[in-house]
């Protein structure tokens, strides 16, 4: 932080300081704290311990009861899962390059390739609107010492020529109108004030929100390994994304309403003061750039709401297997009886053979077969009567009798 000293300073002059300063303890804040929380000395460095150990041993017991199948699709994906989990959450070079750099430079490169720019687009947009605040006040400023020498030659007037007093009160009257009340260098500081309010409102908000989602983001990165707090690091990743998408929408759409104000700011100073209309006009601009700045947090929030980080329904890897799994499945083997409703689901209508099994045309159509008798639409060879029944899910469906086989594809 000492480093920014000189930028706070001056963050309270204008939008492009306050950016900067902002900007600066962002990035001299990040590698710090991240070493605090989760480095090799961080304080949170034995809960990533914890929870890791605690993640391998469900797995484990998962396996153990038979919750879960191992293969090799099954288990590379959770090596995977867990290596990313700790090159993310306690080396800053993969967190600080990937998450860090991406959620804060990308949209102002975005935002500067699509205007053009040259730098940082934020910053110059910033820029623009400290110019066109500090025109709008040299105007109102100009125009007020303009009404105070009028009013002094009035007054001097009056002074030298008594008989012309109604006069010099009449002119000090109109003179006095420019700054009283809603005169047109009131409505002017008025939307000048508006337009500065509503940019710093939500290009520093969102800026020192996503600093702090940044510095509490290994935290999440470590919660999408477990099932039950996978949500918090889906809600994590929504908001990083709003409050780095927000400023590209606000700069993008806040270009046009500059584009519009600076021609009425240079028509406000007027040869006897601040132009009624002009200032009119920068007000209603002024207005509705602050419109628009809260339809680009709305425009933002509803763009990342419907986003999940693992796609629609991601299944939980720890339940147990679906019951029209074709790898527990359970047909008759030959030499065991099978009801005459399993070759008419199947679609054969030919003889039933002695042994039992009906003629298929394909193994597919057996499949479907033996699915549905598992669904409970016909009698399953486990449970026909005159057989013993069979278990073919739960604790021990691994172990199943020997005249019974599984189908896998």
């Amino acid at each position: 932080m000492s480093d920014c000293a000189a930028l706070i300073a001056q963050a309270g002059s204008g939008v492009a300081p306050t950016l900067q300063a902002v900007d600066c303890m962002t990035a001299s804040a990040g590698p710090g704290s991240f070493g605090h929380l989760l480095g090799a000395q961080g304080a949170l460095a034995p809960v990533l311990t914890a929870a890791l150990t605690i993640y391998v041993a469900a797995y484990g017991l998962a396996l153990i009861t038979g919750r879960v199948r191992l293969g090799l699709g099954g288990l590379s994906g959770r090596i995977l899962a867990i290596g990313a989990v700790l090159a993310f959450a306690t080396s800053w070079l993969f967190y600080g390059a990937l998450v860090y750099s991406l959620a804060t430079r990308a949209p102002d490169q975005v935002a500067g390739a699509i205007l053009g720019t040259h730098g940082s687009a934020t910053t110059t947009f910033a820029r623009r609107i400290d110019t066109v605040f500090a025109a709008v006040g040299d105007a109102t400023h100009q125009a007020a010492e303009e009404d105070a020498a009028r009013n002094a030659e009035a007054a001097a007037l009056q002074a030298q020529t008594p008989g012309a007093a109604p006069v010099a009160a009449a002119q000090t009257r109109v003179a006095n109108s420019q700054t009283a009340g809603f005169s047109p260098a009131s409505v002017a500081q008025t939307g000048a004030i508006v337009l500065l309010l509503s940019t710093v409102g939500v290009l520093v908000t969102a800026r020192i929100v996503l600093a702090a989602l940044l510095l509490i983001g290994p935290l999440f990165v470590v919660m999408a390994l477990f099932g039950p707090a996978r949500g918090l690091f889906g809600g994590w990743c929504r908001t990083l994304l709003l409050a780095a998408s927000a400023p590209l929408l606000v700069v993008l759409g806040g270009a046009f309403t500059l584009e519009l104000a600076v021609p009425t700011v240079a028509r406000l100073l007027a040869p006897d003061g601040i132009d009624q209309e002009a200032a009119s006009g920068f007000f209603l601009i002024a207005t509705v750039h602050a419109a628009l700045m809260a339809m680009a947090l709305r425009a933002a929030a509803s763009m990342v709401a419907g986003w999940r980080p693992w796609g629609r329904g991601a299944p939980d890897r720890f339940a147990s297997a679906r019951r029209d799994d074709p790898a527990t499945m359970v047909i008759a083997a030959p030499g065991t009886a099978m009801p005459r409703s399993l070759a008419t689901i199947a679609g054969n209508r030919t003889q039933i053979l002695p042994t039992g099994l009906a003629r298929s045309t394909s193994s597919e159509t057996a499949v479907h077969a033996a699915r549905d008798i598992r669904t409970g639409t016909t009698f399953s060879p486990a449970t026909a009567p005159g057989t013993a029944p069979r278990r073919s899910a739960g604790i021990g469906s691994r172990f199943r009798p020997a005249t019974t086989r599984a189908v896998i594809k």
